[in-house]
């Protein structure tokens, strides 16, 4: 019963938060500056050095500090945000990695929605900055919530030891309870050590945002493809071997024809000089397999890109172990 209105005062909270920021999101470019001009301007009131200086100085002082206030904002509330996803996800018993990742995850995907919204917003329009700062206040947050737990238990811990020394029933409580703490330890060292929470972390927040990009990306390659009158795949998908030899599915965007392999061993056969190109290089300086738009796609080297879904499936990394 106890926890269950934690829960519920843990998640009006966060409704709460949520609906702060959205407030402030909603409004528009001059409501936005307003409110930041004027906490600007209570800053810098007693500062006699500004208030001194021409119009022009003054000006551009001003908007470089409105900045920073709002760039501190979005840190401290997405920091608030960040302390209420994880303080949530500990209510539920569930393994401290996932909740890092649940409390992360959301909160990045409510930060990109937010600047999302803002691009139906009058003046003003999504920022990838903003998700990267609001996403590291998450970040913030969720580590603050973990350090003051683990703080608590030590301290809890230290004042069972202290209080109850002289007896030896608790003393003998004492004794299984630090071989439980020794044991878990233990389990703890087995199983993925904090290099590798950060490292998949890592991996998660980047995936994310790269596929985020990736949208706008893919849609520019499908429509290319249908005006060059290509209505064939938009991936081409390869097997490949990873990490203790598990075959995995690679994505990349095809930039070939479909029977490229097929096509390849019929020119070899025909032309000597492709086959004697072939054998020396293993590949050809004009390959008539590549498709208009494939030209377009390896010349920018974007062809790799849709490897974004392989890193947040878990099958690949940006981070070498």
């Amino acid at each position: 019963m106890k926890i269950n209105i934690i829960r519920a005062i843990l998640i009006t909270l966060l409704i709460g938060t949520f609906g702060i920021i959205f407030g402030f999101s909603s409004q528009n470019s001059t409501q936005s500056a307003g409110i930041s001009r004027k906490i600007t301007n209570a800053i810098i009131t007693n500062i006699k050095s500004i208030e001194e200086k021409d119009d022009a100085s003054k000006e551009e002082i001003l908007a470089k500090i409105e900045h920073i206030i709002r760039k501190i904002a979005h840190f401290s509330i997405y920091t608030l945000v960040g302390i209420l996803l994880m303080s949530l996800c500990k209510t539920y018993n569930l393994k401290e990695f996932d909740r890092f990742s649940i409390s992360l995850i959301s909160g990045l995907i409510y930060a990109s929605s937010d600047e999302i919204h803002q691009a139906f917003v009058p003046g003003r329009g999504p920022m990838l900055t903003d998700v990267l700062i609001d996403t590291s206040g998450v970040t913030v947050g969720i580590l603050l919530v973990m350090g003051v737990f683990e703080l608590y238990k030590k301290i809890t811990l230290k004042k069972d030891i202290k209080t109850n020394k002289n007896s030896r029933k608790v003393c003998r409580m004492q004794c299984r309870r630090m071989e439980k703490i020794k044991s878990s330890i233990k389990k703890q060292k087995n199983e993925k050590n904090i290099y590798c929470i950060i490292k998949r972390t890592i991996d998660i927040v980047t995936a994310i945002i790269g596929i985020i990009i990736l949208i706008p990306i893919t849609i520019g390659v499908f429509i290319a493809n249908m005006i060059s009158r290509d209505f064939e795949s938009l991936l081409y998908i390869q097997t490949r071997i990873g990490k203790n030899g598990k075959h995995f599915k690679i994505y990349k965007y095809r930039s070939m024809c479909v029977d490229a392999d097929a096509e390849l061993e019929r020119l070899l056969k025909e032309n000597k000089n492709a086959k004697k190109e072939w054998k020396e290089k293993q590949k050809l300086s004009n390959d008539p397999r590549i498709t208009k738009v494939g030209h377009f796609i390896r010349k920018t080297n974007i062809d790799e890109l849709p490897q974004f879904i392989n890193v947040l499936k878990g099958d690949m990394s940006l981070v070498r172990a």
